[in-house]
C-alpha cells in the first residue's frame, strides 16, 4: 500500500482506491472518517421521534430482538438498518464486541474476563454493560489501549 497526498486549490477530498474492500481498508476508511467527522451526529429514533445524537455520546449499539438498539447513558435509541450498516458511520473509537454488539472503546471504563472466555464491558458514569465474545476479545482491548495512547476520542 502505498500513501500519497497532493494539494490543491480545491475541496479537501480523501479518496481510497483498492483492488479489494477487506477489513484492512475499512479500518483505514473508519480511521480516516473518526479524524474527519470526530463529534458527528446520527439519528437514532425514541417513542417515533428522529433524535440527532452525538456519536460520542454512544456507548454500544446491539441487536435485539431483530432491531438494532444504541445506548447513551440515560436512553436506548433505535437504529435503522444492519449492524454492518451502521459499522462503517463509525468513528475509529468503535469496536465490534460480538456479532451483535459494536461498543465504544472510549467510553470503556473496565473490560474482565471470565474462565470461558466471555468477557464483560462496563462504561465511565453508567450502569450499563456490554458483553464481549472471545474472538473479538483481544482487538476490544488493543484498541481500548490504542485510544488511551493516542488519546484519539
Amino acid at each position: 500500500m502505498r500513501l500519497r497526498i497532493e494539494e490543491t486549490s480545491g475541496d479537501e477530498e480523501v479518496v481510497i482506491y483498492c483492488r479489494k474492500r477487506d477489513e484492512r481498508i475499512e479500518r483505514l476508511a473508519r480511521a480516516v472518517g473518526s479524524v474527519l467527522d470526530k463529534d458527528g451526529e446520527i439519528v437514532l429514533t425514541l417513542s417515533g421521534r428522529e433524535h440527532y445524537v452525538s456519536k460520542k455520546d454512544i456507548l454500544f449499539f446491539e441487536t435485539d430482538g431483530g432491531k438494532i438498539t444504541a445506548h447513551t447513558r440515560e436512553n436506548m435509541f433505535y437504529v435503522g438498518g444492519t449492524l454492518s450498516s451502521v459499522e462503517v458511520l463509525l468513528p475509529h473509537s468503535f469496536v465490534r464486541a460480538s456479532k451483535s454488539c459494536i461498543v465504544n472503546a472510549a467510553e470503556v471504563c473496565a473490560l474482565s474476563k471470565n474462565f470461558t472466555g466471555i468477557g464483560e464491558v462496563l462504561f465511565k458514569k453508567s450502569e450499563k454493560r456490554a458483553f464481549v465474545s472471545r474472538s473479538f476479545y483481544k482487538e476490544l482491548k488493543q484498541r481500548i489501549y490504542e485510544l488511551h495512547e493516542l488519546d484519539i476520542r
